[in-house]
């Protein structure tokens, strides 16, 4: 007998297989459902929207990449951090068509709320480790939406705009996270407002 994984892991895998083939605007939900041998209903009862997949499936990555991130309190050395990063990072640039999906959909707030929420997690790990309290939660913010906006851009623009830097070296400009420009910046939340 053999097992079968569960359906909202299928559904992603499909959406993923498709993008391969098709361009996304061309990927319909009746399509996803028949080639997942499944009804449009019973594929409705799992995500509402071919955009609610793509968003499902950039939250898992950004997830995998957290927990990769929370292993640099092991890499003490900057080499070691950065080529984590750079591991990181090509997680999340590994499928340029995916990237590119994501970036077309008519969910650009959304897309960005999700960085935004992935970078605080990064940069409030970043504090723990070096003891560094954050007090100025404004300030903090500002920090966060910084880099977001950077990196989003950068990923929007390469993605969007048939830029052919391979992924590697989109990775290296995500470097700036984890430098000692980031702690000191870090450091200044830890005074107060």
């Amino acid at each position: 007998m053999k097992e079968t994984a569960p359906p909202k892991i299928r559904i992603k895998q499909e959406l993923l297989s498709q993008l391969e083939e098709v361009p996304y605007k061309k990927i319909t939900m009746k399509n996803l459902a028949e080639s997942l041998g499944m009804t449009r209903g019973n594929l409705y009862k799992h995500y509402s929207s071919k955009d609610e997949i793509i968003l499902a499936i950039i939250q898992e990555r950004l997830d995998l990449v957290f927990d990769l991130l929370e292993s640099m309190e092991m890499a003490s050395d900057v080499v070691n951090r950065h080529a984590l990063l750079r591991q990181c990072s090509q997680v999340l640039l590994a499928n340029k068509k995916m990237v590119c999906a994501v970036m077309a959909i008519d969910a650009e707030d959304l897309v960005f709320e999700h960085l935004k929420s992935f970078f605080a997690r990064i940069l409030g790990n970043i504090a723990r480790i070096n003891e560094i309290q954050i007090k100025d939660r404004d300030y903090f913010k500002l920090i966060v939406l910084h880099i977001s906006g950077s990196g989003f851009n950068v990923v929007k623009g390469w993605a969007l705009n048939g830029m052919k830097a391979p992924a590697e070296q989109v990775a290296i400009l995500c470097d700036d996270i984890i430098n000692e420009s980031i702690l000191d910046k870090l450091r200044f939340c830890d005074t107060g407002a």
